[in-house]
């Protein structure tokens, strides 16, 4: 099943000294828990894995004037990716001394950073020799910040825009739960939280060089685009292309 990314509000935009603009927007992203749980000394639980992201795009749209009677997008506008569909944060290993218990069960419930759980129990079955797998779609929160800044305004086919940044995230924990007998309704004789995710984890985009778009000084504009290609934000306007190079003051007006 696919999932989108959830965007509440709006983008935050700030020109910072009139030489680039920050965007930055809080999401919740769908992640893959890969996880492996190994049970030894009967019910002592290892757990260890990786986060699996969707990824994350920017595309940019240019304009001879405000009122977008000309723009283009085939360049830049093609997207820059930022995060690449199957980029993972590692699950740190971490053991969970159990209780002891005559037939011990394992399962896992999954937190969000502030201890509530955001999923219901997830069985995964008999402690034993074989390890126990955990892939479940889990959401992320984060925080996506970047900077734009630009180049060659007047530059034919268009100015160089510069992008990078970086999403930060929320903490992740997972509930680690032994049961003695029934995965479901057998007594609980271990229930232990562990991080799957660390608060404030930060996955830095490198900067990244692009040129396309219209020259003549355009407007320019951003989105996001998730993995698929579909579009998770209306278009933000970052301003004219002088403005993002520090050079506000060359403006040759709107052109039609």
């Amino acid at each position: 099943m696919r999932h989108a990314w959830l965007f509440a509000l709006t983008f935050a935009v700030a020109c910072a000294g009139n030489d680039r603009a920050t965007i930055q927007r809080r999401v919740s992203m769908p992640a893959r828990l890969d996880a492996t749980l190994t049970c030894t000394s009967g019910t002592t639980v290892t757990i260890d894995g990786a986060l699996v992201l969707e990824g994350l795009a920017a595309q940019f749209v240019f304009s001879n004037n405000v009122m977008r009677t000309h723009e283009r997008t085939e360049d830049l506008g093609a997207r820059l990716v930022l995060i690449a569909e199957g980029d993972d944060l590692a699950i740190p290993t971490q053991t969970v001394d159990g209780e002891p218990a005559a037939e011990p069960t394992v399962s896992i419930q999954i937190l969000d950073a502030d201890g509530n759980p955001i999923g219901d129990e997830i069985v995964l079955g008999s402690c034993g020799l074989e390890p126990l797998s955990v892939n479940e779609t889990v959401e992320v929160d984060a925080m996506v910040t970047l900077t734009v800044s630009a180049a060659g305004c007047h530059n034919n086919p268009g100015p160089t825009i510069t992008v990078d940044g970086a999403v930060t995230f929320e903490g992740l924990q997972q509930r680690v739960i032994v049961r003695d007998g029934d995965a479901t309704v057998g007594e609980v004789t271990t229930r232990a939280d562990v991080v799957a995710l660390a608060d404030g984890e930060t996955l830095s985009f490198p900067k990244q060089p692009s040129r396309g778009g219209v020259g003549g000084n355009p407007w320019i504009w951003a989105r996001l685009f998730d993995d698929d290609g579909d579009a998770l934000t209306e278009e933000i306007l970052l301003g004219r292309c002088v403005e993002l190079a520090g050079e506000g003051g060359e403006d040759d007006g709107d052109t039609d």
